[in-house]
């Protein structure tokens, strides 16, 4: 029963990743907003302002604090993980990309999504594993999760 909990766990993770997208992309862009303002220059910090600027930009967000106090760690690299993940299932030219944005975008009901899909409740489920799947490759390569 034990093992079952850790291996769904990198699955809950990428559910939960995906609903919270919109305040996640939203955090990131406030912290990148807020770092853009001007600061008083420290001793040993590059006399350019646009060096400066330029270097802050390469940087990826370590960790950002949600509206409800939640951290997600490695924002932007979750962000690049739900891009690919989308860009991936479109490029399918099946219901997978559908599925999967009136699923975590929309937070639509199944029977909805299938009655209006026209898929059966079989194929909805299989879309949402693939698309998970793909997600849990993808972050698993970017050292977001660890699946075993």
């Amino acid at each position: 029963m034990r093992q079952a909990r850790k291996e769904n766990s990198y699955i809950r993770k990428i559910d939960y990743i995906f609903y919270r997208e919109k305040a996640i992309r939203r955090a990131v862009k406030e912290v990148r907003e807020d770092s853009d303002k001007p600061r008083i220059r420290q001793v040993g910090q590059i006399g350019d302002p646009t060096a400066t600027e330029a270097i802050r930009n390469m940087k990826l967000l370590p960790v950002v604090i949600l509206d409800n106090g939640e951290r997600i760690e490695s924002p932007e690299a979750w962000i690049k993980v739900i891009d690919k993940t989308y860009e991936w299932s479109k490029s399918m030219r099946d219901s997978r990309y559908e599925t999967a944005i009136r699923r975590y975008r929309k937070e639509e009901d199944y029977r909805k999504t299938c009655a209006e899909l026209n898929i059966s409740q079989t194929t909805y489920a299989r879309n949402i594993e693939r698309v998970r799947m793909y997600a849990a490759l993808h972050a698993y390569k970017l050292n977001l999760i660890e699946v075993l």
